[in-house]
Formats: structure tokens, C-alpha cells, sequence
């Protein structure tokens, strides 16, 4: 294959500001599913290898949300320029 990754960037989910029970979405859901991710990736030596998880649920509690789950665009632009961008160059 040609243009394989060599090496993937998991991110986390982020979390809600408060539980509402119009949306399936919960902080401890959100909690749960990225630790089965976490405890997937260390269970495969292969995913173990290639990937890396970065943790944003807890750093979103505290940013602006524009809606239950989903944060404001200025998170996604700190996110990657302050995070990913030094990642990969």
C-alpha cells in the first residue's frame, strides 16, 4: 500500500457540561467509552504500537460549549494547531 499512516492520533471525547437527560451523551458514558478505547489500544500490541490517545474530556469541561457535546470552534483550532500540527511536523 502506498500513503499508509505510519501512526494514528486517537482523541478522546469530549464531555458535557451537565447531564441532560434529552441526550444519551453522560459524563460518565463519555468516561466509559474512552477507557474501552484506551483499554483496546493497550490490549493490541499492534494498535499498541501505531496509535496514540489523547485525553480531552476533562480539558473540555471547562470550555465553551456550542451545543450538549460539541465544542466551540476555537477549541478545535487550539486543538490542532497547539497539539496536532506539533505532532506531526
Amino acid at each position: 500500500f502506498s500513503h499508509v499512516c505510519e501512526h494514528m492520533i486517537w482523541i478522546g471525547n469530549t464531555a458535557n457540561k451537565k447531564d441532560d437527560d434529552k441526550y444519551p451523551q453522560t459524563k460518565e458514558l463519555m468516561k466509559q467509552w474512552d477507557a474501552a478505547v484506551k483499554r483496546m489500544i493497550e490490549a493490541e500490541p499492534t494498535l499498541r504500537d501505531m496509535m496514540t490517545f489523547i485525553e480531552v474530556r476533562r480539558a473540555a469541561l471547562r470550555w465553551p460549549h456550542v451545543d450538549h457535546i460539541h465544542l466551540d470552534e476555537a477549541w478545535y483550532k487550539k486543538l490542532g494547531n497547539e497539539l496536532l500540527i506539533p505532532l506531526i511536523r
